[in-house]
């Protein structure tokens, strides 16, 4: 359950050209179906701030709790709804560590080099759609 805290912020999701691509971390969980998206690695706590598409709540963006900058983005039902209306859900789930992986978040030695070079292309594609829908 994502913590919610009144605040009149608008929140602006970053460039992708901004962000240090090897502290970006995905990870997905096959068992809630959640695709997590954070800018500058783990561990930051944070609350969700629910953006709408204005028929319903598409994904959350995980805001700190310290400062109130974007640290990430949660999308539940990953698979079940939000990857029929992005484009890009099998690349996206194709860069994510899952559950109980002993790799690296910063090495990805899992991943081939093909793999690894999509990032840019990926992460700034999902940026444009969740802005998109924000919009």
């Amino acid at each position: 359950m994502a913590l919610r805290k009144s605040h009149d912020l608008t929140p602006v999701l970053p460039d992708w050209e901004s962000l240090d691509l090897d502290r970006v971390v995905l990870s997905y969980d096959d068992a809630s179906d959640t695709m997590m998206v954070h800018f500058g690695g783990r561990g930051v706590p944070a609350y969700g701030d629910p953006v709408s598409d204005g028929r319903r709540d598409v994904y959350l963006l995980r805001i700190s709790f310290a400062n109130d900058q974007i640290v990430g983005v949660q999308i539940e039902d990953f698979r079940a709804r939000f990857s029929a209306e992005y484009s890009g859900a099998d690349e996206l789930l194709l860069l994510a560590e899952r559950p109980g992986s002993e790799v690296s978040s910063t090495a990805r030695p899992w991943q081939p080099e093909e793999v690894r070079e999509l990032r840019p292309t990926v992460l700034s594609s999902l940026l444009r759609y969740l802005r998109d829908v924000a919009a």
